[in-house]
């Protein structure tokens, strides 16, 4: 619940606005009860995530296609029976705060405030582990575009290298090549975070801006992809 929270930075503004003389003291006191009474309603949720990665060698690839009857299905036995093995990449915490508001229940916040916060964290992931980094799609060059927003963690400035699609004759399959790096445009964010209604439905976002807009690349197409730049963290757990 927001309401000690907001409580305690009330108590802390009146402190200080009771150290001053008036009239300059009445501002503190204002804009105190201004915003615990924009607080004191709403919800606060604290996250901590780690992050694992999937063990994939040549012993776990065996084990699993052993797992495939002859009819091309799992056997569900066997994959439930089956302990995977999986790494430690990082741990981060994240929190979200959502105000009340005319109309909407309280359940409609603490869900909105969960999922959030969610996003938030995973957007912390992906921005320092490398093996999590966010990958979007190009979806036009005129301007250059993504399929990505506030929900991924962009505030602009962002860096993204500019992968194209490449077949590697040698080992039948495709590569991701690096073509250049491209920015996000600090102006045209997509704001696609979850924003419910009272019935906990999704609101649907009516902003024209549907999509994000990144420097401009002349070797850009459609059907390429970008990957954001990331600054390995060193572990500390």
């Amino acid at each position: 619940n927001n309401e000690p929270i907001a409580a305690f930075i009330r108590d802390v503004m009146m402190y200080i606005g009771g150290m001053l003389p008036s009239p300059a003291n009445i501002p503190f006191t204002v804009g105190a009860n201004a915003a615990y009474n924009e607080m004191k309603d709403g919800k606060t949720a604290k996250t901590t995530t780690a992050l694992y990665q999937l063990v994939w060698d040549e012993q776990v690839k065996a084990d699993f296609y052993a797992m495939f009857t002859a009819d091309n299905k799992i056997d569900m036995e066997k994959f439930n029976a089956y302990t995977f093995p999986m790494t430690l990449v990082g741990i981060d915490n994240a929190s979200s705060t959502i105000v009340a508001a005319k109309g909407r229940s309280e359940d409609v916040i603490i869900k909105e405030t969960l999922i959030r916060n969610m996003d938030k964290v995973f957007a912390k992931l992906q921005r320092n582990y490398e093996v999590f980094a966010p990958v979007s799609q190009i979806i036009s060059v005129n301007p250059l575009v993504a399929d990505m927003g506030t929900k991924e963690g962009l505030q602009g400035g962002e860096s993204f290298n500019l992968l194209e699609p490449v077949y590697n004759k040698e080992t039948n399959e495709v590569e991701w090549k690096s073509v250049g790096v491209v920015k996000v445009d600090k102006k045209q964010i997509w704001n696609n975070e979850y924003s419910l209604t009272d019935s906990g439905a999704v609101d649907e976002d009516t902003s024209e801006i549907k999509s994000t807009v990144l420097s401009n690349n002349k070797k850009a197409a459609v059907g390429m992809v970008v990957r954001q730049v990331v600054k390995v963290k060193k572990k500390k757990y």
